[in-house]
């Protein structure tokens, strides 16, 4: 199985997430970064389920009822790096 890296960016979206998060129910937050996570090891076993972007090698997965954040990510035989984590709602990302 692959293993899984945060770039910079991606550190920084997660724990944005969590903090605006924390600041109304830390529970929740700590959930809302558990299933992040979750989708990532999946991604690590199943990298393809994602949809790739226009951009060469750059995939996006998520937006779901249950975890509302998309993963854009990109990945080889050994390793899922995460690029960045946002709220599927929102289209001003960059990657």
């Amino acid at each position: 199985m692959r293993q899984f890296e945060f770039a910079p960016s991606a550190n920084i979206d997660l724990a944005e997430i969590h903090e605006r998060i924390s600041e109304q129910d830390a529970v929740t937050a700590s959930l809302v970064a558990g299933r992040i996570e979750e989708t990532v090891e999946s991604l690590c076993v199943f990298p393809e389920m994602g949809k790739q972007t226009k951009r060469k090698g750059i995939w996006v997965f998520g937006g779901t009822a249950r975890n509302p954040f998309r993963v854009t990510y990109r990945f080889n035989n050994d390793t899922v790096t995460v690029l960045r984590i946002f709220r599927a709602s929102r289209n001003d990302i960059q990657f």
